[in-house]
């Protein structure tokens, strides 16, 4: 990255957007990975993974056919020293800026997190693959996991209160 390195404030940013608004999910749709039954709101990451059809690999070749302010939803690791593991990735959204150089931004497209070249040891070229890479089915069902709010039961009909007479 050039001049916008990430910082723990902005990683701590990142990661607390990471996870997306959505509260109830459907997985019947193959297409669309986070379809849902109603009224959630839904991230740009979100609406920018279910455009790609399950047969567009985001890797290089697909990063250089894009046009100038083109967007593509990636998993981006925040955590380097565990690029293995699934948890060390949040979704994010790499927007082509000119010919050779890239913003990376939040999920909600509203915060940069930083500027890349396509070249160079901190270049989009050089990062995918390990630190960028295609927010596939897995990563999406990880992501979902994430977001799953548990069903509160509300119904206080059966409690007993602690003072008896």
């Amino acid at each position: 990255m050039s001049d916008d390195k990430l910082t723990s404030r902005n990683v701590r940013r990142l990661r607390s957007s990471a996870t997306p608004t959505t509260d109830k999910q459907s997985t019947d749709n193959v297409n669309n990975n986070f379809a849902t039954t109603g009224d959630e709101e839904f991230t740009a990451w979100q609406v920018l993974r279910s455009e790609l059809s399950d047969s567009v690999i985001v890797d290089c070749n697909y990063l250089q056919k894009l046009k100038l302010k083109e967007k593509v939803s990636i998993a981006y690791c925040m955590d380097e020293s565990n690029i293995s593991k699934m948890q060390s990735f949040t979704p994010a959204i790499l927007v082509r800026v000119t010919k050779n150089k890239w913003e990376l931004m939040d999920q909600h497209d509203d915060y940069l997190i930083g500027q890349m070249e396509w070249d160079g040891d901190d270049g989009v070229a050089n990062m995918m693959g390990m630190y960028i890479k295609h927010a596939d089915n897995a990563f999406c069902e990880h992501i979902r996991s994430l977001t799953v709010q548990p069903v509160v039961d509300n119904d206080d009909s059966n409690k007993v209160t602690p003072r008896r007479s």
